[in-house]
């Protein structure tokens, strides 16, 4: 998963487009909420990255990638929220 996250701000928007794919249909549903936290807080920093790309259809993707961990894991928005 590690090599995965870090391509949420790659530049080939179809790679991106099937990675939140795999990550919403396979991933995420697989996945325990409450064995997420270091996955979710690295996830959560390429994703923040994302959004600060150059590119902005970059940045766009960056806010679905967001949104699926809000829908999937929605512990891992209010550690955010209460940070914030």
């Amino acid at each position: 998963m590690e090599k995965l996250r870090e391509r949420i701000s790659d530049n080939d928007k179809v790679f991106r487009e099937t990675l939140y794919q795999l990550l919403k249909s396979v991933v995420f549903p697989s996945c325990k909420e409450d064995n997420q936290g270091p996955f979710n807080s690295m996830m959560m920093v390429y994703i923040f990255n994302a959004t600060t790309h150059l590119a902005g259809d970059v940045r766009l993707m960056a806010f679905k990638f967001f949104d699926l961990v809000v829908q999937h894991y929605p512990s891992s928005f209010s550690l955010y929220a209460e940070k914030a």
